[in-house]
C-alpha cells in the first residue's frame, strides 16, 4: 500500500498529527477528489492524534477534498 503523504513529507492533517496510516480501503460507490481529479472506488485512511475516526483523504495526492460521487 502506498503511504502517498509519508512519501511527501506531510506528518499532520487539518492540524492534527498522523499517528497510522491505516491503508488504501476499497469503497462501493466512486469518490473523486477537487484538487487533482483522482477518481476510484478506494480511498486512504490516516489516523489522527486526537480524533476517534480515521481521516479520509485521496490516494493519489492526499487531499481531503476527496468525496463520494466521482
Amino acid at each position: 500500500m502506498k503511504d502517498i503523504l509519508k512519501e511527501r513529507g506531510v506528518r499532520i492533517i487539518d492540524g492534527r498529527r498522523i499517528v497510522a496510516f491505516v491503508g488504501v480501503l476499497d469503497d462501493a460507490t466512486p469518490n473523486e477528489c477537487l484538487d487533482c481529479g483522482h477518481s476510484s472506488k478506494t480511498h486512504a485512511e490516516y489516523e489522527l492524534e486526537g480524533v476517534e475516526e480515521a481521516e479520509v483523504v485521496c490516494p493519489e495526492c492526499g487531499s481531503l477534498s476527496y468525496y463520494e460521487g466521482g
